[in-house]
């Protein structure tokens, strides 16, 4: 008894292709793209940022025993958090505009 031919599968679409497919539709929308990706840059700076800050308030203010700088630094900590916010919520509004607009076909 012959056992039934086996099939190749299906080629599978190249992803690199199907990448840049994806950025056509965005080209006419190159303004918010970029814009968002430059947000990321500053949100992922940010997100990096702010441990080392953290890092700094417990190395100087908490083992240092100066609770006046332990203050001054808590406080500087909301800025960078804050602009964290900011961007993200910006990052966010270009990501959502420049997403809505393609509309292909």
């Amino acid at each position: 008894m012959a056992s039934p031919p086996v099939q190749a599968p299906p080629p599978r679409p190249n992803s690199g292709r199907i990448l840049l497919r994806g950025y056509g539709y965005l080209r006419p929308y190159w303004r918010p793209t970029v814009s968002a990706y430059l947000l990321l840059l500053g949100i992922t700076g940010l997100a990096l940022l702010i441990p080392q800050v953290e890092r700094w308030i417990v190395d100087h203010g908490i083992q240092g025993g100066d609770t006046r700088l332990l203050g001054w630094s808590v406080l500087g900590l909301l800025g960078p958090t804050f602009l964290k916010g900011v961007l993200a919520f910006a990052q966010g509004r270009w990501t959502a505009i420049a997403s809505q607009s393609v509309c292909p076909g």
